[in-house]
Parts: structure tokens; sequence; C-alpha cells
């Protein structure tokens, strides 16, 4: 009913070679309208229902429109089909004759789907050679079938046990499966037609699939449905997929009007199954929704219960038709044929119509052109076609099978993109340190790192290198020896780890604001040798080998051993030749066992990294590089070796709000970082105004938030790039992003082989889904101490003659038509938040150890920095006294923070669905509580503007004075975002080092009146405290309280 929406136009239009006769044409045309109350109807709605009055007859107008010279017939008529219809003010259809020469003529007819179906067709025909032959005659029309002014009659509504059977049929569905998940094309223009593609079902083709169908006492559109339902599965991965099927409501009509009924039939597949196995399904499923097509759509839709989101069709997003090809009109003394014309506009995702005839029958695609490509249609379109073959020519075939006939290896690259991406060349052994003494030999005054606390040049970071060195070699750290790095994110941190990398050895970066009995787990289950450390990590480790304190960047003492203290600092040899596979370094992952995972990254994908790195970018790249990620995470891997290796500067910041004032704002040339904190740094003007470069990776991609960026610094490079921390931080990256469409995460980089195949590992076609495999030189060698879970996920590579591997990296994509990936998701509970990568598997494992609880899920909600954990347990009779808060105080002393949820469900049992698995619908519907404790309303007014900061940077309507910022579900980025309303609505002296000393609503009013009582000096800047130190001592704070100890 929408005036604006030509999605339900139908235009049909009609080549006429000869002398026509517009008056007897006119005749025609005017007794149609006469004969078919449906052409003189108006509608409006009632009750929430379409209503139609019928009028008399009037004049009918037949504009003729003459071709100018160089005009396009088919560009007029798809011009006349998208002209929207006002249904309430006019009659729902309009003819037009388009004069193309002189015995040239095209007659057009654009109607409503509200008056009309593709049964319309046969008596809108019939009519139209009755009434015109009469005309030209002067005698009146003998239409078959009598008067045809009997109006539009309302389908039948369902009945109680129709609806009972819907209600059931379509219980516990899914939610609407996409062909294709994300945009590919962004906003389409309405002037751009719907993207099609055709093939034929050959006559032979069709004579097996009907010998099929009588084989199962079925028919030719029950064998097509099942072939779809198939192609349906291997885009979606879904094995209970929905497929929209018209019907016709009265077969015997001979009237034009609308009397057709819309069915969601649901196939269940089993993968592997046989063809036969489905088609028997799909028959049964199809045959029962028959037995109820009288059921109207809508009602349908509501007894269903299905969540409707605007602007997308309910229940469905593909349509199959099967019509009978329609014959044109036959005029005397004319020769006619049926045109096509561009349908204006998609009424549903997918749109397919198979039209017999006899040569065979016709299969029309039409696609939304938002969502889908012409390239990507005629892809999805060789599929159909394909599996339609294939499941003809033996039906017995798998599930699995019928699409691997054109799955043929991984996709070439293009060739603009395979120059730069080439093998790592010779020095594939090349480590930490090997990559940065070049640089260091031919600059050593330039900059090499800046921090909190200082900078040091590439001669001085060489020089404090070799002494944190010596001391490592004194405790006998070598190659293929674990060292533990444990430092503050400053000076230390780069000296440390190129002094375990100088030994030979391979460091383990470890966050030393990780509870302590995880630091301690990890020591042990690393088998590290020695630990580099502040005093304060030496302190919180407990190590019980060898140390070596490290604080600012300097050697402190002596390592604790009773070895040799070394020689000069010149006597630190390299090691021995080293090889590509040796270990380069070892980075903690988060475990489903409840134990972290270490990754042994080879030498030769840390050489290969770097090498790709240095051909897509320039030196003024990568002349200041942020250095925002934790060293424990993957992406700090790019962030301090790709400016270390090339004579850049690494602005070593600790936290996104240590850029507030920071230089890097007017100097960096690169960020690189998550889309979270991303976000969070463009709404607080923290995207240095330098920037040449911005790197997003680590969590999905908006293309909102590359136009945010690209808005703000035009100039900039914003690139989407993509990797596990099992092959070395990133193997794909796309090209310079634009402000339109939904990013991809591009191609294979660094002469990475990439395939994207089924559970069976055969490689699926460009378009279909599945699951992410890669191969070449940036893969990890496997899982530290772990040879079983590594042959697990390290599988052999089948088209590599050299026994080389492939990682299972559990990603979801499909290739696009240019070749890039589009990520889809995971097949596991492997989740992002923040850009830190979290198995829920580890989450649940700590959780079930707790005393209180019987049974544990955690799950998942939101996006961007929204997204948080939600824990749920189960606790028996415990439930009643068991509070979030106690659970969160109690996992925290136990995981990071990222992996700690900061809202609960505690129930006595955890709600099952019919199979016996835990219902994860029903959990994320049911309210949660915050980890906080009861809320105490704020006292005063200075409370209260702080409370109102809090409740709208944290979405909620509530928050008490007593309540811990990150227990009410705050994290860094939103304490950055409420530190800007503070200064905004509060206080412009608020410091964001007196928001970690001060997690409350009330301490922070009593941190502001202490501030105002001192004529301005923050409680902070009286204390002399640095923000580093602020924030240990708040976590420290947190912590104890968490525990009862504060």
């Amino acid at each position: 009913m929408d005036p604006s929406d030509t999605a339900y136009n139908v235009c049909l239009a009609v080549e006429l070679r000869g002398a026509l006769n517009p008056h007897v044409l006119g005749a025609a045309l005017s007794g149609v309208e006469r004969r078919h109350a449906a052409f003189r109807s108006r509608f409006d709605v009632r009750s929430g229902r379409a209503a139609g009055t019928v009028c008399p007859p009037g004049p009918v107008a037949l504009p003729i429109v003459r071709l100018e010279h160089g005009q396009d017939v088919t560009a007029v008529l798809g011009a006349f089909a998208r002209h929207p219809f006002d249904l309430v003010l006019a009659r729902p259809y309009r003819w037009c004759l388009v004069a193309v020469a002189e015995e040239l003529h095209v007659l057009a007819l654009v109607v409503h789907h509200i008056v009309f179906d593709g049964r319309s067709v046969t008596p809108l025909v019939s009519d139209l050679e009755a009434l015109a032959r009469a005309s030209a005659l002067g005698v009146p029309a003998a239409v078959p079938g009598g008067s045809r002014d009997s109006g539009a009659r309302p389908n039948p509504s369902g009945g109680a046990s129709d609806l009972d059977f819907w209600r059931s049929a379509l219980s516990d569905l899914p939610p609407v499966a996409h062909v294709w998940p994300e945009p590919e094309v962004g906003d389409a223009d309405p002037a751009v037609a719907v993207p099609t593609a055709r093939w034929t079902l050959r006559s032979t083709s069709r004579r097996r699939a009907q010998e099929l169908a009588h084989r199962h006492r079925s028919t030719v559109p029950a064998v097509l449905l099942a072939c779809l339902a198939v192609v349906m599965h291997r885009y979606t991965g879904r094995t209970d997929v929905v497929i929209g099927v018209p019907v016709d409501l009265d077969d015997d009509s001979q009237e034009i009007g609308h009397r057709v009924n819309v069915l969601p039939v649901r196939v269940r597949i089993a993968r592997h199954e046989s063809f036969d196995a489905v088609l028997a399904l799909a028959r049964e499923a199809l045959l029962e929704a028959l037995g109820h097509r009288h059921t109207p759509f809508e009602e349908i839709v509501d007894v269903s219960r299905h969540f409707r989101a605007p602007g997308v069709a309910p229940l469905f997003q593909v349509l199959l038709t099967t019509v009978s090809r329609p014959a044109p009109p036959r005029f005397d003394g004319l020769d006619t044929r049926l045109l096509r014309v561009p349908t204006p506009a998609a009424k549903y995702e997918l749109e397919i119509t198979v039209s017999d005839g006899e040569d065979g029958a016709e299969v029309l695609l039409e696609a939304d052109p938002r969502r889908c490509s012409p390239p990507l249609l005629e892809e999805f379109a060789e599929h159909f076609r394909t599996v339609v073959e294939a499941a003809l020519s033996d039906p017995t075939t798998p599930v699995t099978r019928l699409t691997a006939v054109r799955a043929g290896g991984p996709r070439p690259t293009l060739a603009r993109r395979r120059a730069r991406q080439g093998g790592a060349p010779a020095g594939r052994e090349r480590g930490m340190f090997d990559v940065v003494r070049p640089v260091v030999r031919a600059g050593a005054d330039r900059t090499a790192v800046r921090a909190f606390d200082g900078q040091l040049s590439y001669g001085a970071l060489d020089h404090r290198t070799r002494l944190v060195a010596r001391s490592l070699q004194a405790v006998g750290a070598g190659p293929e020896q674990v060292v533990a790095v444990c430092v503050p994110r400053g000076l230390s941190l780069p000296v440390a780890l190129l002094a375990v990398a100088r030994t030979g050895a391979a460091p383990l970066p470890l966050d030393p604001e990780h509870p302590e009995e995880r630091l301690r787990a990890m020591l042990d289950d690393s088998g590290a040798v020695a630990l580099v450390g502040s005093r304060a990590a030496l302190a919180r480790c407990a190590f019980r080998g060898p140390t070596v304190c490290i604080e600012h960047g300097s050697v402190q003492a002596e390592p604790q051993d009773d070895g040799p203290a070394g020689g000069s600092l010149s006597g630190v040899p390299f090691p021995a030749r080293s090889h590509p596979e040796q270990a380069a370094y070892v980075l903690a992952t988060s475990g489903s066992t409840g134990r972290p995972k270490f990754v042994m990254m080879r030498r030769e994908g840390f050489t290969a990294l770097l090498d790709w790195t240095r051909a897509a970018y320039d030196d003024r790249d990568l002349g200041e590089v942020v250095a925002l990620t934790s060293a424990s995470f993957d992406l700090s891997v790019f962030e301090l070796f790709a400016p270390l290796s090339t004579g850049g500067t690494v602005a070593l910041v600790r936290s996104p709000g240590d850029l507030v004032g920071h230089p890097a704002l007017r100097h960096a040339t690169l960020l690189n970082t998550v889309p979270s904190v991303l976000e969070t740094l463009l709404d607080l003007d923290l995207v240095p105004s330098t920037a040449r470069c911005v790197n997003v990776a680590g969590e999905p991609l908006e293309g909102r938030l590359v136009a945010r960026v690209l808005d703000r610094h035009p100039a900039v490079a914003v690139r989407n790039l993509y990797g596990p921390t099992e092959a070395t931080t990133y193997v794909t990256a796309t090209e310079p992003l634009g402000p339109d469409g939904t990013p991809t995460i591009g191609c294979g980089i660094a002469g990475v082989r990439l395939y994207v195949t089924d559970d069976d590992a055969t490689t699926v076609p460009t378009g279909v889904l599945g699951e992410l495999r890669i191969g070449g030189p940036l893969l990890a060698r496997g899982y530290l101490g772990e040879p079983a879970m590594t042959a697990q996920v390290f599988v052999p590579d089948p088209a590599a003659l050299d026994g080389s591997r492939v990682y299972r990296s559990g990603d979801i994509v499909r290739r696009t038509a240019t070749g890039n990936l589009r990520f889809l998701g995971r097949r596991d509970h492997q989740v992002k938040i923040l850009g830190v990568r979290v198995e829920l598997g580890e989450v649940q494992a700590h959780l079930r150890v707790h005393a209180a609880v019987q049974e544990a899920l955690v799950i998942v909600v939101g996006s961007g920095r929204e997204r948080r954990l939600i824990g749920c347990v189960g606790a028996g009779a415990a439930a009643a006294e068991l509070r979030g808060a106690d659970l969160a105080a109690w996992l925290m002393a136990r995981v990071p923070e990222a992996m700690t949820p900061r809202e609960w469900i505690v129930l006595e049992r955890l709600p099952l669905t019919p199979n016996g698995k835990v219902d994860r619908t029903r959990l994320a519907a049911l309210p949660v509580a915050p980890a906080s404790t009861e809320v105490v309303a704020p006292r005063s007014e200075l409370e209260a503007a702080i409370a109102r900061c809090w409740q709208s940077v944290l979405g909620r309507d509530a928050v008490g004075v007593h309540d811990v910022f990150f227990d009410a579900g705050g994290n860094s980025l939103t304490l950055l975002l409420l530190h800007a309303a503070l200064q905004e609505q509060v206080d412009t002296g608020v410091r964001l080092v007196d928001l970690l000393r001060s997690p409350t609503i009330a301490a922070q009013a009593d941190m502001v009146q202490e501030r105002r009582g001192q004529g301005g000096a923050s409680a902070f800047q009286v204390a002399g405290l640095s923000e580093g130190a602020a924030r240990g001592s708040a976590r420290r704070m947190v912590r104890a309280r968490r525990s009862g100890r504060g």
C-alpha cells in the first residue's frame, strides 16, 4: 500500500509488428476494464488489511510514446514499470503504447500485484484477442466464461486446525537466513534495475526431473524445491531452511485478480544423506503446506510469532515460483511476441521463477540490488544449475557432494595483488632482533621508542638490549627455549622482547595486569626457563626460576641464579645458525579447556609478515606507529616491529586515554587498532591528524565506521586486515577502502594459501560459505606442549606436495566474485570482546569449578564496543543466595578482565530445548543482573549529575553511587566516554587518572569536591601519582573490594 513502493508492480510488454489500428486496440483495452472488476478497484486499509472498492467503468487512457533517436525501448519500459501507484486515489493499472517505427509498436501494461497474479495472464490474453477481433468486425465480443464482473473475492481465512498446523510447523524457527548476509553493493540507486540471471533446464533434463518426481510420487516443482534447499544450505550453512512457494487458491478461475497465497515451506537437511532423502522431506513439507494453503500469509506470520525486522520479508528471503510460460496475444495482421521488462524493484532477497515451455523450462533469478551484485547472482545461478544437474544425474549423491563438482582449488588472486604478495625471500630465519639490527647500524641516533617513561634512540635501545641479553644468557637462555616477559607498557617492553630474541630464545609476553593466579599458571604451563619483569611483576608472579629485574628499560639487578654473570657488553654473541622453523616468539590465547594455549610462531612467518609490510607500506607510512595493543595479543607484533624494522618510531601508549595530549597526536603516521577502540577514538577526536594509514583488525568492520574515519580524515588510507594468532597476525588485507559498502577482509598476503572448505575439506565454489583454511609461510608451528591439539587444527594441505599443513581457523567466510573474502562468523563459541580473543569454553570451565555452580554457560550480546558477556549459571538451591557480584569477583581472580561477564543470570536450572540442549535463545531473553551490589540512589545534586553521565555512557536506567564502574558494565573505552561527559557536564578539570582512582559515583563526587576545595588541582595531581600507578592502584582496589578485603 506504500505509494512509493514499486516492488509489487507487474509489467507485461508485447511487441506488435505490422499495421496497427489504435482504435481497435483502444476498444479492446476498454472492454477489459468493463469486464474485470479488479481493474476498476481502489484500495484503502481497514482493520489493518487492504480493502477494495469497485468503481464504475470509465475511459481508458492509452498514451503513445514515440522513441527519439538513440532511445532504447527497454529503458523506456523500465521507467514505465518503475512509476508507483497510489491505490487509494487511482486505479491499479496503466497502459502505454511505445511507437518504435511506423509498423513496430510495443504495448505495455503495468498493474499492481494486489489485483494481478501469474494466473491472470491467461484470461487477459484471451480477452484482448476476443475483444480486438470483435472490435475490428464491429460485433459484440464472445468472451469465454461469460461475464467477469464478479469483483475481487477475499481469500478464505484459516480455520483453527490450519492455524494450529502453522503454529507447530514454524515453531522454533531460526532467524531468517540471508543468501548474502552482508550487503555486497551498499544502498542501490532506485533507478538501477534488479540484477537478473537465467539458465535453461533442457528438455532432456526436464524429462529426468519428471521421472525422478514420478518415482517419488511427487512433482517437478518439488524436485526444484529440494535442489534449491540444498543450495540454500550451502550458502547459509543452515540445515533448516524456509523457502516461499506461491500457490493458486482457485485453479479454475478465468478472472483477472489476485488468487495466490504464499506458503513458507520448511525443509530440514541432513548433510550426509542423499538427495533422494532431501526430496522426500521436501515433498512431505510441500504437501503438508498445501493442505493448509487457505490460511492467509499474514495470519501464518502472526501465529509463527517470528521476529519481524523493518525492511526484511518475514519467515523467508527466497521465493520459488513455477508457472507455465505464457503465450503472447494473437491479433489479426500482426506478428506478436512477449518482451522482457526489467523488474522495477525486488520484493525478496532472491526470487526464482521457473517458466515451463515446450522446449524446456527457463529459470529466471532476480535479486535485491542492495544485497547482490550481478556477478554474485550469476555465480548463484550456476550453482543452482550445477546442483539440479548433479541431483538428476544421480539422486543417491550425498548433499555434501552435490556442489563439489565445481569446487576447484583456491581462486587465484589478481595480478596486481600477486606482485605484492610474493613468498618469503632469502633470510627466512630472521627473528625479532635480526630485523632491527640493520636499522641500528644505519642510524643509531634516530628515535626508536617513545613511551610514558621517556624515549630511546636505536643506539640506546641496542645498548640496553645487550645488557638484558647478557643477564639472560648467564642463566642459560637460548634457542628453542621460552623466556617470559612481564613488564608495563613502557621502555622496558621493547628492550625485554629484543633482549630475549637476541639470545635466540622465544619471548612470551604476559600482561602484568592479569590476575596473579593466571600469571603463575601460565608460567608453569609454558615451561618458561626465565622471567624478565618489573619489581612489581616479579613479586606478583612468584616465579621459581631465574628472573631478571628491569625498570624503565634498564637492568636493576643481576639475575637470580648462581651461574656466571657473563662477559663484557660486546660479549653477547649471536646464537649459532638459526632455522626458518625456529620459534620466534610465543603468544598465549584463550583455550576452550579452561587453560590458555601457547602458540609457537616460526621465524619464517615473522619474516614473511615484515617483508609484506615493507612492500605494502612505505617509510612515510611507518614513520611513527601508535602501539595501543597489549603485547600479549598478536596485533602488537605489527605495531612494534613494522616501524622498528624500517627505522620508524614506536609511540607506545598504555591505553587509548594516553593519547590525550600525547605527542603522537601531532606526529603519528599509522594507527593500528580494533573497530571498537577506533570508534571511541573518533568520538573523542583522538585519531592523529597526521595519520596516513589506519589499519583495522580483530573484529568485524562496519562500513559506517570507515565512512566516519574518511569524513574526518579524507586523505587517510583505511585498510581492513584479518588473521588468527596461529598465522602470524595477518593473512589478508584489503586495498584502501572507500566510504560505501560493507568491507570484506580482502585477499591473501605474503604468499599465503587460502581455502574455503566444507566439513569434508572440499573446497567450495565462489559465493558459498565455508571454513577458512590457511596455509603458507605465515603458519605457526603449533601449540606448545600440545601435540594432539596441534594435530586437530593443523592438518595436511591436500594441494601441497611437500607435506606442508593448513590451519583450520574455525572462521566462516565466503569468497566474493572479486576474489576477496567476506567474514561471516565462527563455527564454534570463540568470540572477540574489544578485540580480545575469548574462548567461551574457558570461562565456562572456570565457572564450573565454583562450589555453588552446577552448570554454566556464557553467551554474547551486543556488537562493537557494546559487545559483552553474560554469565548464566544453574546453582540449584543455592541460586537464591548466589549473586552475580560474587561470581564476578571470584572469576576476576582467575581470568583477565575481558573474560569476566559484566551481567549475570542465576537460576536453579538452565532452560533446555526439546532435544536437551541449553536454550540460548530463552536465556538471552531473560532479565540480567549487573555484577554490582544493591543500588543506592544519588544523595546530592553532584552525585546525580555524575550518575546521569554514567547512565548515558553505560546505557542503563539506574546506577548506584557505590557501584564500581567496571562492575556496572564499563570498560576502558566507555571510561574514555565517561571522562569526556564529566568534563563537559560536571567539571572540566576531571582527569582520566582521577576516574581510575575513584571508580564509584560517590568517590568521584568526593574527588570533585576535594578538587574544588583545593583551587582546581585534582587529588592525583596533589598526590603526584602517575596514571600508570593510579591505574594499577585502582585495579588492585577493585579486586580487593570484590574479594572482600577492601
